[in-house]
Protein backbone atom coordinates (compact mmCIF):
# COMPACT_ATOMS: atom_id res chain seq x y z
CA UNK A 1 0.00 0.00 0.00
CA UNK A 2 1.10 3.48 -0.86
CA UNK A 3 0.73 5.95 1.95
CA UNK A 4 0.15 9.37 0.41
CA UNK A 5 1.10 12.35 2.59
CA UNK A 6 -1.21 15.29 1.55
CA UNK A 7 0.33 18.70 2.23
CA UNK A 8 -2.57 21.21 2.68
CA UNK A 9 -2.06 24.78 1.36
CA UNK A 10 -3.20 27.60 4.05
CA UNK A 11 -6.56 28.95 3.39
CA UNK A 12 -6.94 32.65 2.99
CA UNK A 13 -8.71 32.75 6.34
CA UNK A 14 -5.64 30.72 7.97
CA UNK A 15 -2.79 33.12 6.75
CA UNK A 16 -5.17 35.89 8.38
CA UNK A 17 -5.35 34.68 11.41
CA UNK A 18 -1.56 33.49 11.47
CA UNK A 19 -0.38 36.98 10.31
CA UNK A 20 -2.88 38.69 13.07
CA UNK A 21 -1.16 36.12 15.88
CA UNK A 22 2.39 37.52 14.88
CA UNK A 23 1.20 40.98 14.34
CA UNK A 24 0.04 40.47 17.73
CA UNK A 25 3.14 38.71 19.24
CA UNK A 26 5.78 41.30 18.23
CA UNK A 27 3.63 44.39 19.44
CA UNK A 28 3.67 42.27 23.01
CA UNK A 29 7.64 41.50 22.81
CA UNK A 30 8.38 45.15 21.57
CA UNK A 31 6.23 46.42 25.02
CA UNK A 32 7.85 44.07 27.33
CA UNK A 33 11.76 44.13 25.33
CA UNK A 34 11.08 48.41 25.89
CA UNK A 35 10.52 47.65 29.31
CA UNK A 36 12.73 45.24 30.36
CA UNK A 37 15.89 47.45 28.09
CA UNK A 38 14.80 50.60 29.39
CA UNK A 39 17.89 52.07 31.10
CA UNK A 40 18.71 55.23 33.44
CA UNK A 41 21.15 57.52 32.50
CA UNK A 42 24.35 58.39 34.45
CA UNK A 43 23.94 61.64 35.12
CA UNK A 44 23.04 63.27 38.40
CA UNK A 45 19.29 63.43 37.24
CA UNK A 46 17.15 62.22 39.94
CA UNK A 47 13.22 62.07 38.90
CA UNK A 48 10.00 61.90 40.92
CA UNK A 49 7.40 60.58 40.29
CA UNK A 50 4.51 62.12 42.85
CA UNK A 51 1.34 60.20 43.54
CA UNK A 52 -0.80 63.59 44.43
CA UNK A 53 -0.42 67.19 43.11
CA UNK A 54 2.22 69.58 43.63
CA UNK A 55 0.42 71.77 46.05
CA UNK A 56 0.11 69.26 48.56
CA UNK A 57 1.36 70.02 52.01
CA UNK A 58 2.72 66.20 52.79
CA UNK A 59 4.21 66.47 48.88
CA UNK A 60 5.75 69.76 49.65
CA UNK A 61 7.32 68.57 52.77
CA UNK A 62 8.98 65.47 51.63
CA UNK A 63 10.40 67.74 48.51
CA UNK A 64 11.95 69.64 50.76
CA UNK A 65 13.81 66.56 52.73
CA UNK A 66 14.72 65.22 49.72
CA UNK A 67 15.92 68.28 48.47
CA UNK A 68 17.93 69.22 51.70
CA UNK A 69 20.08 65.57 51.81
CA UNK A 70 21.27 64.63 48.47
CA UNK A 71 24.51 65.18 48.15
CA UNK A 72 25.67 67.81 45.49
CA UNK A 73 25.49 68.21 42.66
CA UNK A 74 21.92 67.06 41.52
CA UNK A 75 19.04 68.17 39.36
CA UNK A 76 15.57 67.27 40.30
CA UNK A 77 12.67 66.58 37.86
CA UNK A 78 8.91 66.06 38.46
CA UNK A 79 6.00 64.16 37.52
CA UNK A 80 2.93 64.58 39.49
CA UNK A 81 0.24 61.96 39.19
CA UNK A 82 -2.64 63.76 40.87
CA UNK A 83 -4.23 60.37 41.83
CA UNK A 84 -6.00 62.03 44.68
CA UNK A 85 -8.13 64.84 42.77
CA UNK A 86 -7.95 62.33 39.40
CA UNK A 87 -10.47 59.41 39.46
CA UNK A 88 -9.57 55.78 39.64
CA UNK A 89 -10.40 55.44 35.64
CA UNK A 90 -8.03 57.33 35.08
CA UNK A 91 -4.58 56.21 36.69
CA UNK A 92 -4.02 54.15 34.00
CA UNK A 93 -3.05 56.62 31.31
CA UNK A 94 -1.57 58.80 33.98
CA UNK A 95 0.48 55.91 34.72
CA UNK A 96 1.41 55.53 31.50
CA UNK A 97 1.97 59.28 30.68
CA UNK A 98 4.63 59.15 33.59
CA UNK A 99 6.37 56.09 32.16
CA UNK A 100 6.87 57.85 28.82
CA UNK A 101 7.74 60.90 30.60
CA UNK A 102 10.70 58.79 32.64
CA UNK A 103 11.38 57.51 29.48
CA UNK A 104 12.18 61.25 27.91
CA UNK A 105 14.37 61.91 30.65
CA UNK A 106 16.91 59.09 31.62
CA UNK A 107 17.35 60.46 35.19
CA UNK A 108 19.84 58.20 37.11
CA UNK A 109 17.65 57.11 39.71
CA UNK A 110 13.77 57.39 40.13
CA UNK A 111 11.93 57.77 43.49
CA UNK A 112 8.55 56.66 43.59
CA UNK A 113 6.59 58.80 46.23
CA UNK A 114 3.18 57.06 48.30
CA UNK A 115 1.02 54.07 47.19
CA UNK A 116 -0.19 55.05 44.09
CA UNK A 117 2.69 55.38 42.28
CA UNK A 118 4.47 52.48 43.70
CA UNK A 119 1.66 49.87 43.02
CA UNK A 120 0.87 51.57 39.49
CA UNK A 121 4.59 52.03 38.28
CA UNK A 122 6.49 49.93 40.44
CA UNK A 123 6.00 46.71 38.32
CA UNK A 124 7.78 48.04 35.23
CA UNK A 125 10.88 49.50 36.85
CA UNK A 126 11.76 46.65 38.43
CA UNK A 127 12.62 44.89 35.10
CA UNK A 128 14.78 47.80 34.00
CA UNK A 129 18.65 48.70 35.62
CA UNK A 130 17.09 51.57 37.29
CA UNK A 131 17.53 52.28 41.14
CA UNK A 132 14.43 52.43 42.57
CA UNK A 133 13.51 54.19 46.31
CA UNK A 134 10.00 54.30 47.24
CA UNK A 135 8.70 56.80 50.25
CA UNK A 136 5.18 57.10 51.68
CA UNK A 137 4.16 53.79 51.63
CA UNK A 138 1.69 52.61 54.06
CA UNK A 139 0.85 49.01 52.34
CA UNK A 140 3.42 46.21 52.50
CA UNK A 141 5.65 46.58 49.70
CA UNK A 142 5.38 43.36 48.71
CA UNK A 143 1.93 43.39 47.78
CA UNK A 144 2.88 45.56 44.62
CA UNK A 145 5.90 43.40 43.83
CA UNK A 146 8.39 44.70 45.58
CA UNK A 147 10.15 41.62 47.01
CA UNK A 148 13.62 40.69 46.50
CA UNK A 149 14.64 43.30 44.32
CA UNK A 150 18.56 44.73 44.66
CA UNK A 151 17.52 47.48 42.64
CA UNK A 152 14.52 48.86 44.95
CA UNK A 153 14.52 49.73 48.30
CA UNK A 154 12.65 52.96 50.18
CA UNK A 155 10.72 54.16 53.49
CA UNK A 156 7.93 52.59 55.20
CA UNK A 157 5.42 55.32 56.46
CA UNK A 158 3.06 53.83 59.13
CA UNK A 159 0.60 56.10 60.94
CA UNK A 160 0.72 57.22 64.47
CA UNK A 161 -2.32 56.22 65.34
CA UNK A 162 -1.89 53.97 68.57
CA UNK A 163 0.87 56.07 69.85
CA UNK A 164 -1.05 59.52 69.29
CA UNK A 165 -4.05 58.19 70.96
CA UNK A 166 -2.17 56.74 74.07
CA UNK A 167 0.00 60.84 74.16
CA UNK A 168 -3.47 62.96 74.04
CA UNK A 169 -4.46 61.16 77.17
CA UNK A 170 -2.03 63.43 78.61
CA UNK A 171 -4.28 66.49 77.33
CA UNK A 172 -7.30 65.17 78.48
CA UNK A 173 -9.23 62.02 79.48
CA UNK A 174 -9.94 60.20 76.27
CA UNK A 175 -13.07 57.65 76.81
CA UNK A 176 -14.27 57.36 73.24
CA UNK A 177 -12.75 58.42 69.95
CA UNK A 178 -14.17 58.97 66.49
CA UNK A 179 -11.08 58.46 63.55
CA UNK A 180 -12.18 60.16 60.02
CA UNK A 181 -10.48 59.15 57.24
CA UNK A 182 -11.41 59.31 53.78
CA UNK A 183 -11.92 56.27 51.58
CA UNK A 184 -7.99 56.58 50.15
CA UNK A 185 -5.17 53.53 49.82
CA UNK A 186 -4.06 55.07 53.26
CA UNK A 187 -6.94 54.90 54.78
CA UNK A 188 -7.93 51.46 53.70
CA UNK A 189 -4.31 50.03 55.02
CA UNK A 190 -4.93 51.91 58.20
CA UNK A 191 -8.37 50.02 58.91
CA UNK A 192 -6.75 46.79 57.82
CA UNK A 193 -3.38 46.77 59.73
CA UNK A 194 -4.28 48.75 62.63
CA UNK A 195 -8.24 48.03 62.78
CA UNK A 196 -7.60 44.23 61.86
CA UNK A 197 -10.53 44.87 59.34
CA UNK A 198 -13.06 46.13 61.77
CA UNK A 199 -14.63 49.49 62.22
CA UNK A 200 -13.88 49.69 66.14
CA UNK A 201 -10.55 49.15 68.53
CA UNK A 202 -9.72 49.75 72.23
CA UNK A 203 -6.91 51.00 73.13
CA UNK A 204 -6.15 51.16 76.90
CA UNK A 205 -9.25 53.42 77.83
CA UNK A 206 -10.00 54.57 74.94
CA UNK A 207 -12.74 53.02 73.11
CA UNK A 208 -11.88 54.14 68.91
CA UNK A 209 -14.34 54.15 65.73
CA UNK A 210 -12.93 54.30 62.42
CA UNK A 211 -15.02 55.88 59.27
CA UNK A 212 -13.63 55.94 55.84
CA UNK A 213 -15.66 58.14 53.66
CA UNK A 214 -16.38 58.74 50.40
CA UNK A 215 -18.37 61.95 50.07
CA UNK A 216 -18.11 65.61 52.08
CA UNK A 217 -22.12 65.37 52.73
CA UNK A 218 -21.52 62.12 54.48
CA UNK A 219 -18.37 63.42 55.89
CA UNK A 220 -20.40 66.44 57.23
CA UNK A 221 -23.57 63.87 58.82
CA UNK A 222 -21.20 61.99 60.81
CA UNK A 223 -19.31 65.58 62.07
CA UNK A 224 -22.37 66.78 63.17
CA UNK A 225 -24.52 63.78 64.25
CA UNK A 226 -25.49 63.96 67.90
CA UNK A 227 -23.81 61.77 70.14
CA UNK A 228 -25.30 61.43 73.44
CA UNK A 229 -24.44 59.11 76.46
CA UNK A 230 -22.30 56.02 75.48
CA UNK A 231 -21.99 57.15 72.37
CA UNK A 232 -20.63 60.63 73.34
CA UNK A 233 -17.25 61.15 71.88
CA UNK A 234 -14.61 62.85 73.89
CA UNK A 235 -12.42 63.59 70.78
CA UNK A 236 -11.97 63.88 67.38
CA UNK A 237 -8.75 62.55 65.11
CA UNK A 238 -8.41 63.47 61.56
CA UNK A 239 -6.75 61.59 59.02
CA UNK A 240 -6.70 62.04 55.50
CA UNK A 241 -9.56 63.99 53.60
CA UNK A 242 -7.95 64.78 50.47
CA UNK A 243 -10.25 62.02 48.43
CA UNK A 244 -13.80 63.33 49.52
CA UNK A 245 -16.17 64.65 46.16
CA UNK A 246 -19.44 66.49 46.39
CA UNK A 247 -22.41 65.56 44.94
CA UNK A 248 -21.46 66.06 41.40
CA UNK A 249 -18.60 63.34 41.90
CA UNK A 250 -15.88 66.41 41.97
CA UNK A 251 -13.40 66.73 44.33
CA UNK A 252 -13.75 69.13 47.21
CA UNK A 253 -10.70 71.00 48.14
CA UNK A 254 -8.82 69.64 51.46
CA UNK A 255 -8.95 72.81 52.92
CA UNK A 256 -12.69 73.36 52.46
CA UNK A 257 -12.98 69.99 54.39
CA UNK A 258 -10.58 70.69 57.39
CA UNK A 259 -11.62 74.62 57.54
CA UNK A 260 -15.20 73.74 57.87
CA UNK A 261 -14.32 70.44 60.43
CA UNK A 262 -12.56 72.35 62.57
CA UNK A 263 -15.62 75.08 62.59
CA UNK A 264 -17.99 72.42 63.40
CA UNK A 265 -16.61 69.89 65.67
CA UNK A 266 -18.25 69.94 69.02
CA UNK A 267 -15.04 67.98 71.03
CA UNK A 268 -11.58 68.88 70.49
CA UNK A 269 -10.22 67.83 66.98
CA UNK A 270 -6.98 65.94 67.30
CA UNK A 271 -5.15 65.49 63.87
CA UNK A 272 -1.36 62.57 62.76
CA UNK A 273 0.03 64.47 60.11
CA UNK A 274 1.60 67.91 60.52
CA UNK A 275 -0.16 69.70 57.80
CA UNK A 276 -3.45 68.78 59.20
CA UNK A 277 -2.69 71.10 62.34
CA UNK A 278 -2.98 75.17 62.98
CA UNK A 279 -5.51 77.99 63.40
CA UNK A 280 -8.70 77.14 61.78
CA UNK A 281 -8.00 73.47 61.58
CA UNK A 282 -6.59 70.54 64.26
CA UNK A 283 -5.18 71.82 67.68
CA UNK A 284 -2.37 69.47 67.76
CA UNK A 285 -1.08 65.37 67.83
CA UNK A 286 2.22 63.50 67.69
CA UNK A 287 2.58 63.91 64.10
CA UNK A 288 3.87 62.57 61.00
CA UNK A 289 6.55 64.49 58.71
CA UNK A 290 6.44 64.92 55.18
CA UNK A 291 10.13 66.07 55.42
CA UNK A 292 11.41 63.29 57.89
CA UNK A 293 10.29 60.82 55.22
CA UNK A 294 12.16 62.72 52.16
CA UNK A 295 15.12 62.84 54.48
CA UNK A 296 14.95 59.25 54.82
CA UNK A 297 14.36 58.79 51.29
CA UNK A 298 17.42 60.64 49.91
CA UNK A 299 19.71 58.79 52.59
CA UNK A 300 18.11 55.43 50.79
CA UNK A 301 19.15 56.80 47.79
CA UNK A 302 22.73 57.60 48.35
CA UNK A 303 22.91 54.12 49.98
CA UNK A 304 21.29 52.57 46.65
CA UNK A 305 23.92 54.49 44.18
CA UNK A 306 26.84 52.99 46.56
CA UNK A 307 26.13 49.70 47.27
CA UNK A 308 26.89 46.36 45.81
CA UNK A 309 24.38 45.94 42.66
CA UNK A 310 24.27 42.19 43.81
CA UNK A 311 23.72 43.71 47.79
CA UNK A 312 19.73 44.00 48.85
CA UNK A 313 19.14 47.08 51.05
CA UNK A 314 16.38 46.89 53.34
CA UNK A 315 13.37 49.30 53.72
CA UNK A 316 13.71 51.75 56.41
CA UNK A 317 10.85 53.73 58.77
CA UNK A 318 10.50 57.16 59.00
CA UNK A 319 11.06 59.44 61.98
CA UNK A 320 8.49 58.02 64.65
CA UNK A 321 6.81 61.18 65.10
CA UNK A 322 6.84 64.73 67.21
CA UNK A 323 4.71 66.81 68.99
CA UNK A 324 3.12 69.66 66.95
CA UNK A 325 0.47 72.14 68.52
CA UNK A 326 -1.43 75.06 67.76
CA UNK A 327 -1.83 77.99 70.78
CA UNK A 328 -4.86 79.65 69.33
CA UNK A 329 -6.64 76.26 69.28
CA UNK A 330 -5.58 75.08 72.78
CA UNK A 331 -6.57 78.37 73.53
CA UNK A 332 -10.50 77.98 72.27
CA UNK A 333 -10.86 74.58 73.69
CA UNK A 334 -9.49 75.63 76.97
CA UNK A 335 -6.53 73.01 76.98
CA UNK A 336 -3.61 73.06 78.90
CA UNK A 337 0.17 71.38 78.30
CA UNK A 338 1.28 69.22 81.01
CA UNK A 339 4.65 70.51 82.07
CA UNK A 340 6.24 67.84 81.60
CA UNK A 341 6.06 67.75 77.70
CA UNK A 342 5.94 71.80 77.33
CA UNK A 343 9.56 71.39 76.14
CA UNK A 344 8.89 68.65 73.80
CA UNK A 345 6.49 70.47 71.55
CA UNK A 346 6.76 72.28 68.06
CA UNK A 347 4.22 75.08 68.56
CA UNK A 348 2.76 77.39 65.65
CA UNK A 349 0.10 79.95 66.11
Amino acid sequence: MTHVTRQRTPSIKGKLASKAVSFFIYIWLGIHTATIFAQCGNSNKFMVIHSYHPEFPWVQSYSRGIEQNLEQPFSLTHFYMDTKRKPASAFNNISEQAWQYFLSQKPRAVILSDDNALRLLGPKFVKTNCNIVYLGINNNPRNYGMLNHNNVSGVLERPLIKRSMLLMNHFLPIRKALVLFDNSVTAQVVQQDIFNHQSNMIMGITSLDIYLIDSFTTWKEVVSMKYEGDQAYDAIFIGLYHTLTNEFGQHVPANTVLNWTSENVKVPLFAFWDFSIGQGKALGGYVLYGEDQGKAAAKQLINMLTKSKDTHLNPATGDTGRYLFSRSELKRWSLKVPEKLDKQINWIP
